[in-house]
C-alpha cells in the first residue's frame, strides 16, 4: 500500500508548484484543496510535483496538472484527464511511448521464447492457414455428417 500524503507534504509540494513562473498564489489553498483530492499518494503528489517543474516553462494550471497525473497515475477522485499539452506528456506523446514500449515487450518475449516453443507455433500458423485454405472443401468429418443426415451409405 502506498504512503498517504500529509497536509505538511501538500504545503511543500505547493511551495514547489510556486516556483513555476506566474504561478497563482493568490489560490494557493485551493491548489491544495485540488492535489489532496486528485494524488493518491505521496509517491504520486511528489512525482506530479517534480515533473511539472522540470517541465513546465509557466504554469499550466490545474487541468493540465491533472492530465500530467493521469498519463502515469489513476486521480484519486477518480476523474480522469488525458488531455495535456504540457510538452512530452500529450495524449499523441504518452501513446506513442505506449506503443514503444508495447513493441520493445513483444520483442523481449519473442526472444526468450525458446526456440522449439517458436516452432511449434510456426508449425501451429502453417496448419491453420492450411485448414482455412480446404475450408471450402469438406473433409472426412463432413462427408460422415452429410452421409448421416441424408441416408446414404458412404
Amino acid at each position: 500500500m502506498e504512503e498517504k500524503f500529509t497536509l505538511r507534504d501538500l504545503e511543500v509540494a505547493c511551495d514547489d508548484l510556486a516556483t513555476i513562473p506566474y504561478f497563482p498564489r493568490e489560490s494557493r489553498a485551493s491548489i491544495i484543496v485540488q492535489l489532496q483530492h486528485m494524488c493518491p499518494h505521496l509517491r504520486a503528489l511528489k512525482w506530479l510535483v517534480e515533473t511539472a517543474t522540470a517541465h513546465c516553462k509557466q504554469w499550466p494550471g490545474l487541468s493540465d496538472l491533472r492530465g500530467l497525473l493521469c498519463s502515469r497515475f489513476d486521480a484519486a477522485d477518480g476523474i480522469d484527464e488525458p488531455a495535456c499539452s504540457i510538452p512530452g506528456f500529450t495524449v499523441e506523446e504518452n501513446e506513442a511511448r505506449y506503443l514503444a514500449r508495447h513493441e520493445e515487450l513483444k520483442h523481449l518475449s519473442n526472444q526468450k521464447m525458446r526456440p522449439e516453443s517458436k516452432e511449434s507455433m510456426r508449425q501451429i500458423a502453417a496448419a491453420a492457414q492450411k485448414k482455412s485454405l480446404k475450408s471450402n472443401e469438406p473433409d472426412e468429418a463432413d462427408e460422415s455428417l452429410h452421409a448421416k443426415s441424408t441416408g446414404a451409405a458412404k
